[in-house]
């Protein structure tokens, strides 16, 4: 915080001394555009900006078809593609989201062009039905007396 100098000799009550604050609403800050993993969390895409940084250093996140660094300032109309657990996302960037607030604020930020859902593995047919290989519970006394007669013991 940066105070104004009080030129009388040093007095609790100097009215000189005003503190410099920027205002409480003011917008002005994110003019520039807002960086991608911060923008990312706050539209809720990731629960923390840390795992949002990641998944843009790992390649997760492209700008208008482009690799990006997390520090990449982004404003509207920028695409973003965007592989997550949830799907693959192409978005176009509507607006920069002030905080991070409730979901239908942060869904007023971008528009979803294309969504792809993952594919859900399924069992291969090497694998149908052999999903249980092994009995339900351990052998009892008359289980493991007829097995040991098997085994010829």
């Amino acid at each position: 915080m940066i105070l104004a100098a009080c030129t009388t000799t040093v007095s609790v009550n100097c009215p000189e001394r005003v503190a410099i604050r920027p205002a409480v609403n003011d917008h002005s800050a994110y003019e520039g555009g807002l960086r991608v993993d911060s923008w990312l969390w706050r539209t809720r895409f990731y629960k923390t900006r840390g795992g949002a940084a990641t998944a843009v250093k790992g390649g997760a996140v492209h700008v208008n078809g482009a690799r990006v660094k997390s520090s990449r300032l982004i404003k509207p109309p920028d695409t973003l593609q965007l592989t997550h657990p949830g799907g693959r996302y192409v978005l176009t960037v509507i607006d920069i989201p002030r905080r991070r607030g409730p979901v239908p604020e942060a869904q007023a930020c971008y528009r979803v062009d294309e969504h792809v859902e993952p594919e859900r593995r399924r069992p291969s047919l090497d694998h149908r039905g052999l999903e249980s290989v092994g009995p339900d519970k351990r052998p009892d006394k008359k289980s493991r007396r007829r097995l040991r007669r098997l085994k010829g013991r």
